[in-house]
């Protein structure tokens, strides 16, 4: 339902986010498991967000690191408000994307990476008027010794409140 939308109040996003990795977790055995901090000053019930945003990270995340690993695996995802955006980390603690691209992925890593280009596009222009600066960067996590640990997306949106409140 959200991915009709062109907004979608943040909480409910969360909701849907929430379904989809439970989903995976059971699909995949309980592979991993997952943790949603969200600041508590971010007010979720009243930001405007584009559907289906950070779905596609955490897919990439659960798909191309979690479940490459040989143990369980944790992924998290923590919201915060910033003065003019929220921004929305996504880590694994997986086999990082080097160690991906070698063992290979559910789909072509050209039509993932398509995938995600499309939604950074998506995300640039829910931003265009309000914010500048990245709206998405990766980062590959090394342990100290150098050995790849997982990856880090942040995804940053400008913060655009629900001026049309819902009564249902």
């Amino acid at each position: 339902d959200n991915s009709m939308e062109s907004s979608v109040v943040l909480e409910r996003e969360l909701m849907a986010l929430n379904l989809y990795i439970e989903i995976e977790n059971k699909r995949f055995e309980n592979k991993f498991t997952w943790q949603i901090d969200v600041d508590p000053n971010l007010d979720v019930s009243n930001l405007l967000v584009p559907p289906m945003v950070i779905q596609p990270y955490v897919e990439n995340a659960i798909w191309h690191g979690l479940l490459h690993k040989d143990t369980p695996g944790m992924l998290l995802i923590g919201l915060r408000q910033m003065e003019e955006f929220v921004e929305i980390r996504i880590e694994d603690d997986g086999v990082g994307r080097q160690a991906a691209i070698g063992l290979g992925s559910k789909t072509s890593l050209k039509t993932k990476s398509h995938g995600l280009d499309v939604t950074a596009k998506r995300i640039a222009n829910f931003n265009r008027f309000a914010m500048e600066g990245e709206a998405v960067t990766i980062k590959d996590l090394f342990s100290l010794d150098g050995k790849p640990v997982g990856t880090s997306v942040v995804v940053r949106l400008a913060l655009i409140r629900n001026t049309h409140k819902s009564t249902t």
